[in-house]
């Protein structure tokens, strides 16, 4: 016998469509089964709206999977609010793995959850940071770059990247064919062997080559 009944659509929280998710009577929350309003007293039905996809699926075992993987099963259902963060981690055997997931502003654990496609969705994941060990300088002195990228790849490091100097002659007087010219990360020469840099970071190894002769694996040219 209600007469002023209204439908009020939320597209936030976990729940499944359609759910209830609260009534006022009269503009309260709090009244009981066998309680009597008048007829004419507002009821308001709030319920949960929005385009819905079951996520719990998409997030098993999120503690032991990459992020990466989590994005794209989501972006795959149709998600596109996702946001990545960092958390630096000095342990190799976590990088890349989930720290954490929130979900339309709430942490997720393991609980059953119906999201609305547009809700925001936070990725925190673990990323390694390494102590780089020596400045430019050293990398520099006399060291073959096979031995640098050995080196660096036990470390932990992933983006290295190696060009020709093509700057020995045939008769060389100072450098020796395979060694150090130029070595830099994300750009810049200038760090302290205490530095710690992302295990991503674009390293640049330039080496002392002959032109098309040699370090036959090296084909970038530097500039």
């Amino acid at each position: 016998g209600f007469k002023s009944i209204t439908k009020k659509q939320d597209e936030s929280g976990w729940l499944k469509e359609n759910e209830v998710i609260s009534v006022t009577i009269d503009n309260s929350d709090s009244f009981s089964k066998g309680s009597y309003r008048e007829p004419e007293v507002s009821v308001v039905i709030t319920y949960s709206g929005g385009n819905r996809e079951y996520v719990t699926d998409m997030l098993k075992d999120w503690k032991k999977t990459k992020y990466s993987a989590i994005e794209k099963a989501l972006k795959n259902a149709g998600f596109s609010n996702i946001t990545l963060k960092k958390v630096t981690t000095s342990d190799k055997q976590i990088n890349g793995l989930t720290a954490a997931v929130t979900l339309d502003g709430i942490s997720y654990t393991n609980e059953h959850c119906y999201l609305s496609k547009k809700a925001p969705i936070v990725i925190s994941y673990y990323a390694l940071q390494i102590k780089i060990g020596q400045t430019a300088k050293q990398f520099e002195k006399n060291q073959m770059y096979s031995d640098v990228i050995k080196q660096l790849q036990s470390q932990g490091f992933t983006n290295i990247r190696l060009q020709r100097a093509n700057d020995i002659g045939w008769f060389p007087i100072h450098d020796k064919e395979g060694t150090i010219k130029k070595f830099s990360i994300n750009g810049s020469r200038d760090f302290a062997e205490t530095d710690k840099f992302s295990y991503d970071a674009e390293i640049i190894i330039v080496v002392h080559t002959r032109e098309d002769k040699g370090c036959e694996d090296i084909t970038e040219i530097a500039d």
